[in-house]
């Protein structure tokens, strides 16, 4: 039925009730808008109410909210609600019926129509339900049902006139939701909805309703509700299969079937069987009506040192007995012997006259000290005489009467602190005086009282956990008011009797507790009326268990009758709090920490946390206070809370008053409301503040105060909401347990149950009486008697709390301290100087286990143990250990160990030392490898337990902490040493060590696994080895040589695989080691087999050298290795030379190598130095060479390197990467039958870039194949240059020249003639004329070019302008043999062009459209006879002064057809000519030649031969990533380079890309950098800068021409500093998710403990806002729009204080800047310039400060 008409409707009411609709939907808002709110719309007596509640998902929850808010409706109240209970139909009406509880009047005049979303009424339903009740005296009316399924004609169903239990525990009499009318009150009495079961709701209400007994039903006569029930609707609870109609089922059936007669049940499972097709007896879990008690299995949970415990409890003098009996468990406790002690602390509490003695004295003096237990009473007095000296706080005051607990706690918990920091390691333990040792525990069979719980082995399991505070449990009855469990126990005493009185009473009881255990598994608050958390359980029933194997079911009736009153008291009948066995000290998940009457301390600090304001009125005396505690100490002061299964038994059996105390129910709610809105507010506040700054979070302080004050108010409305919603349904159980009483059942036909009946029904009349004189407006009432401006007060004091860590022990406490150091001293003296006869003892410290003294020659050691420690493991093993070693570096032998009784002292040497303040990573190695060697390991490594004696460290602690070695136990010493060494400064040090053993992978840790290498390092010649063998399997060989085998290892692991191995050395002591290995496919030899496999032209499919040529120095026998090895290797085969890592060989020491490079060796330069092996300690001569060397080298032997492959370790010093070898692999080159010289050619004007250009032109042209000669031609003219852009300097540009000649980058240098005669002999010789001049008439160079080629010897010369940039797309091809085929194929050929920049590769062609090409000069090959042979050539002459230049002299031979010149080629190799005008500042020329070298060419260079000369052009690969990294660096060494990079490969978010600039450091770091990162290249954009640029310009050229993507977010990481965890891109991705603009991290550093605040308001201004800090990070649209005189300081980018000129102008643009605070960044300081820079930087930043600020600029 869709209206689309609203119909006239009668406004005013019926019968003077009110009426409200309630709709539960789900996900269906179509049918919501079509179907079921327009017949709600439509009736023709509009309801007072119109309630949804939505129990959708998210995504249609927006959906029906519109559907909803566009109701054409002004007659009733709309209500929209979100369901906030149980998921389901149930959960969302109820949610409803609770609203509506809340908000009418009067409940018993008010109705509830339930209509389903996918249901429809007729227009005057509404209109019939409340005229079908005239009189009002109807508590429901039932309307018809007309039933819609597909296919099937319309089906009206017949209407029930009364609900009969009998019935309905068969079928469905066609009530359902959308035929429900009933009164609110007397659904509230009915329990509301079940949550917990699926389907067959309307069916169990029903039978509630109707176990009211006096329920009234009336009937609408008109069919009024159409129901749809769609087979093709899945979501339908009715459709046969759906798990949901099955889940029901099965819980209707295991709720009532002990209530069912044979015929019922049998009737009720023929009808599933028949509808549903299922069958729910299947799925009930079996029940066993045997009872055998079975043994307990023993726990599992590891047994630790002995504890020692501090117990402490609030004592009432009116109840010493409970005292009494917890001292009487601790007792029995202490007899188990794994407690060191336990100190008992009674604080007295209660209403005791001042004339009247403590009835705790006599107590305290009667306990049996001898059993470890000693007692300590603070009695009333005591605490008046404390409070007075401060010693509980400034305002703490303590009257003689009983306070409340908040007041009585806050002092029971600094008296325990003041024994728990005399005792390290001791657990302070506070229990409730009503708490007893034990627990219920539940077996398969039932639950039992357990007084065996092993809390020694519980203790030490949450030890483990490094928690503060440890929340306990309660077994048993649950600490809380009765009234709070009421509701749940009755209706289990409902649900046992309907099914007691259903059996013979004479049978055994069966046992249905796994159904309980089932329950207990389901809720964690199974037991709790009023939870929030759940509220699915209040209708489940638990059942009574058997009480042993033969009970019968009367008995159980008896034991019942009799328990009832108990529930008043607050114990649980049915539902007693217990656990399983195996869940001892298990962690409990979650946040809601019920009481505090179990609480355990691990921290001391924790205890200090008492919450000041707590001890004042009004909140003192308010309950749940302990809550409130916990609460602060956890979220508040940061301290670790934990809920854990540690049980004690909650004993109330001496309870007897039966009294409701209103004020204490009020106090309660109270308490509950401000626990829960403080909870809320922490939260709230703390993630908000975190955002906010200064007025802004003053301005939020206040609003989050007034909002903590609503939300008291709503939490304080809801929790009495509950009370009145429990209270209803109690009044309903009282009427339905009297109305089952009642019935026939067996036991009204016996007498002998009359008095228990009787007991029965007055137990339920006091229960009933407390009811009804529980006043639930005196309730409400109660409970609002706090005033706003003390609500205001408490959530000021909260939200702005300082830290417990402020608070320090109070005067009296530190005396107790220094008396029992003094005692400690004084026993320690006496018991050294008699049991090792020494004098004139010196303290040298005391520790938590013992004091240590010496006498100038040992160290003595007396063991008193003031920590927990395990006495019978420590003594007995350090005894053990005496004269264990001897020749140990950094371990002290241990020379005596003398007992006497329970004394006992240790001895070993003294020596003078420094304490230890880090650094010595080598030596923390070695000793860490002695503990290892020896067998032992140190629990306690730490900056105060190690002394530096010269250049060693030693340990100076041994006791209970040194134990036997374990691979666990060494793990964590190691990782102690790392935080030693790396974080010897911080003082927190103990608690991040504390940390670290419970999370290894903290920011903190990064780097460990270097460390961890370093002191287990894998044999460096195996890993190199392995990855030989690797590289050599990769090509599949049939054979292999091993040039210079040394033992053979590697020939061996290759031969095993079936390979052909040769192998030579020329050592002749290693036969007998070769000897070891099989013969089969091996052949080891000496020279001899060398010269063989030479002279039969062996070829090999690889050639491997290990470790060889870095042992030979420059001459013919390096010469000759490598001519070998190219002979012996085949044509398509491979070379893999390994060498000493020449990129470490002035690094730190590593574990397999020590290196001694000479101070002022030179990297580029071949030097001889000495070596250490770290293993055989065996001294070797090596040679270093920079690879650049060894591939020229390999090149001239005819070997092409290809691929640089670097086995890993670690520096021994740093703990940063190292390698010790580097694999070269190459190929053979084919030889070339002519022989080239490279003649570049330079003037004297080039001396600032010189070296770079050549170094470009050799690194360039040499590969794949060497040139036979490299020459320098230098024209030494000294002014009138040509296009001038520089002037000369001759000194300058010869020591250019000699670093070249000695690093080999050229051979030899060839200067211009000097003298005329010379001058006038070369100008006739080549051109005829009788001339000095040098130059021509234009001014280009002469003499020194044909001077060069006169030089030259070889057939060919490749001459090129050494201005020149060479690029090369691929760097194997052979463009020489290209260049000289030409000249074979035409003998006229004089000059080969080189290639320019071409898209493809072009004919070699020797004219252009008829025209012979000209001569180029830049770039050509010349073929010398050639150009010879057409000398002299014509060149006219006037005064003296030459027309030509050379090359254009060689012109007119071309025109004139004598000879060719050649131009085209492959476009793999080009040449582009730099015009003079970028040369006058040569950044951004070495730039390109950066950029042109890595394979970088744009298109617009292609087809012009002079550069292309913006550089923006040139800035590719360009970076879109949504994170791009800015890695800056200058000599950063390779290692610290390598652990940068690999933190930024190691990050989770991949979604990054990098820019790496290094700003002219030397050739090492720039080789390294680019051979490091070559496999990156998809994520990586590399700018070697030949010199130094700046930070902040290489900066802005970064982001404003690589850096493409406005939204990209630039993050700056200097190139020896280190991301911290592989996490750190994470926390910043979640800033920018949140809509950060601009981040600043937060780091640690490597030289202090210093954090830095950061501070976003007005930066200009504020000097200590920290903007510079790492990791920085900010948006690049940021950056754009910052002017660039603004990055500028006097019109120049500065190079210093870059971060403060560029973050300022950034952070007044941003709109949310965020501070991380979570350390992202390892910040290692290296110190350097710091101080001298000072000044300047000042300068600098003034100038930054004072410029306008963007906010007010733009």
């Amino acid at each position: 039925m869709k209206n689309t008409i609203i119909p006239q409707r009668t406004v005013s009411k019926i019968n003077n009730v009110t009426v409200a609709v309630i709709i539960a939907t789900h996900n269906r808002p179509e049918l919501l808008k079509t179907r079921s709110l327009p017949s709600v719309y439509g009736q023709t007596i509009m309801p007072d109410f119109i309630i949804l509640v939505d129990d959708s998902l998210a995504a249609n929850r927006v959906a029906n909210k519109q559907v909803f808010d566009a109701l054409p409706v002004t007659e009733a109240k709309p209500v929209y609600l979100e369901n906030y209970r149980t998921k389901g139909a149930s959960g969302a009406w109820n949610t409803g019926l609770k609203w509506l509880m809340s908000n009418v009047s009067d409940l018993s005049k008010t109705f509830v129509a339930i209509l389903d979303d996918d249901d429809e009424w007729e227009i005057n339903h509404l209109e019939s339900c409340v005229g079908a009740n005239p009189s009002n005296k109807l508590d429901m009316i039932v309307s018809g049902i007309v039933r819609h399924e597909t296919g099937k004609p319309p089906k009206k169903q017949s209407i029930p006139s009364a609900l009969d239990v009998e019935e309905l525990l068969i079928s469905n009499p066609h009530i359902q939701g959308s035929n429900l009318f009933v009164r609110l009150e007397t659904v509230l009495q009915a329990g509301l909805f079940d949550e917990a079961m699926k389907s067959s709701t309307d069916r169990d209400l029903c039978i509630r309703l109707a176990d009211l007994g006096a329920l009234q039903i009336g009937k609408n006569d008109n069919h009024t509700i159409l129901h749809y029930a769609s087979e093709e609707d899945e979501s339908r609870l009715s459709r046969p299969g759906s798990v949901q109609r099955m889940d029901g089922l099965n819980y209707f059936y295991q709720k009532y079937r002990g209530r069912m007669s044979s015929r019922q049940e049998s009737a009720f499972i023929a009808r599933a069987q028949q509808l549903f097709q299922h069958d729910p007896r299947t799925d009930q879990e079996a029940t066993s009506t045997t009872f055998e008690v079975k043994t307990e299995q023993a726990t599992t949970l590891e047994a630790g040192a002995p504890l020692a415990l501090i117990v402490g409890v609030i004592g009432d003098p009116l109840h010493p007995g409970r005292i009494e009996r917890q001292i009487d468990d601790f007792q029995h406790l202490m007899k188990e012997g794994q407690f060191v002690s336990i100190d008992y602390l009674i604080l007295e509490n209660g209403n005791r006259s001042p004339r009247t003695e403590s009835p705790f004295l006599k107590l305290e003096s009667n306990i049996n000290r001898s059993s470890g237990i000693r007692c300590h009473l603070f009695t009333i007095e005591d605490q008046i005489k404390d409070a007075q000296s401060a010693v509980f706080g400034p305002k703490f005051a303590r009257a003689f009467k009983r306070v409340g607990l908040g007041q009585a706690r806050a002092m029971l918990q600094r008296y325990s602190y003041g024994f728990m920091i005399r005792k390290p390691g001791a657990i302070t333990w506070v229990l409730d005086d009503d708490k007893r040792l034990g627990a219920l525990i539940s077996t398969e069979n039932g639950i039992f009282r357990n007084k065996s719980i092993p809390y020694h082995k519980l203790l030490w399991k949450l030890k483990h956990e490094k928690p503060s505070i440890v929340v306990g449990v309660d077994t048993d009855s649950p600490p809380l008011p009765f009234l709070s469990t009421i509701r749940t126990q009755l209706g289990d005493l409902y649900h046992n009797l309907s099914w007691l009185g259903n059996l013979n009473p004479n049978s055994i009881l069966p046992n249905r507790h796994p159904e309980n255990v089932a329950a207990r598994k389901r809720w964690a608050d199974y037991y709790y009326d009023l939870s929030r958390a759940e509220t699915s359980q209040l209708e489940y029933p638990f059942w009574m268990i058997p009480d042993g194997s033969d009970e019968t079911v009367q008995e159980a009736f008896r034991r019942l009758s009799s328990a009832l009153n108990k529930i008043l008291h607050g114990e649980e009948i049915f539902r007693p709090l217990c656990l399983s066995w195996d869940t001892l000290g298990n962690i409990v998940e979650g946040s809601a920490w019920h009481r505090g009457g179990n609480t355990l301390f691990f921290d001391p600090k924790a205890l200090l946390d008492s919450a000041e304001i707590l001890v004042q009125e009004p909140w003192s005396s308010m309950r749940r206070t302990d809550m409130v505690r916990t609460l602060s100490s956890m979220k508040l002061n940061n301290k670790s809370v934990i809920k854990a299964n540690i049980p004690v038994l909650h004993d109330r059996s001496d309870r007897s008053d039966t009294q409701l105390d209103l004020n204490a129910l009020a106090r309660d709610v109270q308490g509950y409301a401000l626990y829960s809105a403080l909870n809320d507010m922490i939260e709230l506040h703390q993630t908000a503040t975190s955002k906010k700054d200064g007025f802004e979070r003053q301005l939020h302080f206040d609003k989050m105060v007034d909002r903590g004050c609503d939300l008291y108010m709503k939490y304080r409305e809801e929790r009495c909401a509950a009370y009145v919603l429990s209270s209803y349904r109690v009044q309903g159980l009282i009427t339905s347990i009297r109305h089952i009483l009642n019935q026939r059942k067996w036991w009204q036909s016996d007498s002998r149950f009359g008095i228990l009946l009787s007991e029965l029904h007055h137990s339920l009349g006091e229960i009933d009486m407390g009811q009804q004189n529980l006043d639930l407006r005196k309730l409400v009432e109660s409970s609002d008697g706090l005033k706003r401006a003390e609500l205001q007060e408490y959530f000021q004091y909260f939200l702005s709390q300082p830290s417990s860590d402020r608070l320090r022990p109070v005067l009296h406490l530190d005396c107790l301290e220094q008396r029992v150091a003094e005692k400690r001293l004084e026993i320690a003296e006496d018991q050294i100087s008699t049991l090792a006869n020494v004098k004139n003892l010196k303290l040298l410290g005391a520790g938590s286990e013992g004091v240590v003294l010496t006498d100038g020659t040992l160290v003595y050691k007396y063991f008193d143990y003031w920590k927990t420690v395990d006495v019978d493991l420590g003594k007995p093993y350090i005894k053990d250990l005496v004269d264990r070693w001897k020749d140990t570096k950094c371990l002290y032998p241990l020379l005596h160990f003398w007992e006497h009784g329970s004394h006992s002292v240790l001895a070993y040497p003294y020596e003078q030392s420094t304490p230890y303040i880090g650094g010595y990573g080598k030596s923390l190695i070695q000793l860490l490898q002695e503990c290892r060697k020896v067998g032992i390991v140190c629990r306690n490594i730490h900056p105060k337990n190690l002394i530096v004696v010269g250049d060693k460290v030693r340990l100076i602690d041994y006791g209970s902490d040194i134990r036997p070695y374990s691979d666990d136990e060494f793990e964590k010493m190691c990782q102690r040493a790392w935080l030693t060494w790396r974080w010897h400064h911080l003082n927190d040090l103990n608690a991040l060590m504390r940390k670290v053993l419970a999370n290894p992978d903290l920011p903190e840790m990064t780097g460990y696994q270097d460390f961890r290498i370093a002191i287990a390092p894998p044999d460096p010649d195996s890993t190199k080895d392995m990855l030989l063998e690797k590289l050599i399997m990769e090509v599949a060989p049939d054979r292999v040589l091993d040039y210079g085998c040394g033992k053979g290892k590697l020939a061996h692991r290759i031969a095993r695989q079936g390979v052909d191995v040769k192998a030579w050395d020329p050592n002749p002591t290693l036969r007998e080691r070769w000897g070891e290995y099989p013969k089969e496919s091996i052949e080891f030899g000496d020279k001899s087999l060398l010269q063989t496999l030479l002279k039969d032209e062996t070829k090999f499919d690889v050639v491997v050298s290990g470790q060889v040529l870095c042992t030979i120095p420059e001459g013919d026998q390096y010469t000759e290795i490598l001519k070998n090895i190219r002979k012996l290797v085949a044509e398509d085969g491979r070379v893999l030379i390994s060498i000493c890592n020449p990129y470490f060989s002035d690094g730190g020491d590593t574990t397999y190598m020590t290196k001694a490079l000479p101070s002022n060796a030179d990297y580029e330069t071949t030097v001889k130095y000495s070596a250490r092996h770290g293993i055989t300690d065996n001294k070797l001569i090596e040679y270093h060479r920079a690879p650049s060397k060894f591939e020229r080298d390999m090149r001239i032997a005819g070997l092409q390197p290809v691929k640089f492959h670097q086995p890993t370790t670690v520096d021994s010093d740093r703990f940063e990467p190292s390698a010790d070898s580097l694999i070269l692999e190459a190929v053979p080159v084919p030889p070339l039958v002519a022989s080239v010289t490279l003649m570049i050619k330079a003037c004297l004007m080039e001396y600032a870039t010189i070296e770079h250009q050549v170094k470009h032109l050799v690194k360039q042209l040499e590969s794949p194949r060497s040139f036979s000669e490299r020459i320098l031609v230098v024209d030494t003219k000294k002014d009138g240059f040509i296009r001038q852009y520089a002037d000369p300097d001759r000194e300058a540009f010869n020591c250019a020249v000699d670093k070249l000649l000695r690093h080999g980058i050229i051979d030899r240098v060839v200067w211009a003639p000097g003298s005329k005669a010379d001058i006038r002999n070369l100008n006739q010789r080549w051109f005829g004329m009788d001339t000095t001049a040098t130059h021509s008439m234009n001014g280009a160079p002469l003499v020194a070019p044909l001077n060069g080629i006169d030089h030259c010897s070889s057939e060919y010369i490749l001459q090129i302008d050494s201005d020149v940039l060479i690029g090369r797309e691929d760097a194997q091809h052979d463009y020489l043999r290209d260049m000289i085929d030409v000249f074979k194929e035409d003998p006229a050929t004089l000059t080969v062009a080189f290639n320019i920049a071409n898209h493809e590769s072009k004919q070699y062609t020797y004219e252009n459209d008829g025209l012979p090409w000209r001569v180029e000069v830049r770039a050509a090959m010349l073929h010398r006879e050639r150009l010879f042979s057409q000398l002299p050539l014509p060149n006219p002459c006037s005064n003296e002064i030459l027309e030509y230049s050379w090359h254009r002299a060689l012109d007119v031979a071309v025109k004139a057809g004598q000879v060719r010149s050649y131009r085209g080629g492959d476009s793999r190799t080009f040449f582009v000519h730099p015009e003079n005008s970028i040369k006058t500042s040569s950044d951004e020329w070495m730039l390109i030649m950066d950029r042109i070298e890595q394979g970088i060419i744009p298109a617009i260079q292609y087809g012009n031969v002079n550069l292309h000369e913006n550089i923006g052009a040139w800035m590719e690969p360009t970076r879109a990533e949504r994170f791009v990294f800015l890695i800056f660096g200058k000599d950063v060494l390779p290692g610290r380079f390598q652990r940068c990079f690999d933190s930024l490969l190691a990050q989770n978010e991949k979604d990054w890309g990098a820019i790496i600039i290094d700003d002219g450091s030397d050739p090492r770091v720039q080789e390294y950098i680019y051979n490091a990162t070559s496999g990156y290249r998809d994520k990586v954009s590399i700018l070697l800068n030949r010199t130094p640029r700046g930070k902040m310009e290489n900066t802005t050229l970064s982001i404003r021409t690589i850096c493409t993507n406005p939204e990209s977010a630039i993050l700056t990481l200097d190139m020896d500093d280190v991301l911290l965890g592989q996490s750190a891109l994470c926390t910043i991705k979640e800033a920018y998710d949140n809509g950060a603009d601009v981040t600043v991290g937060s780091m640690l550093r490597t030289d202090k403990d210093v954090t830095y605040p950061v501070c976003f308001k007005d930066p200009r201004t504020n000097r200590q806002n920290n903007l510079w800090q790492h990791v920085r990070s900010f948006k690049k649209k940021l950056f754009d729009a910052v002017p660039d005189d603004y990055l500028r300081v006097n019109g120049e980018y500065p190079c210093l204080a870059d971060d403060w000129a560029i973050m300022i102008p950034i952070t007044e643009l941003s709109s949310c800047p965020i501070h991380i605070q979570t350390p992202l960044y390892l910040h290692e300081p290296s110190g350097a310039g710091k101080r001298e820079d000072r000044d300047e930087r000042e300068r600098i930043i003034h100038e930054i400060v004072t410029k306008l600020s963007l906010r007010r600029a733009i």
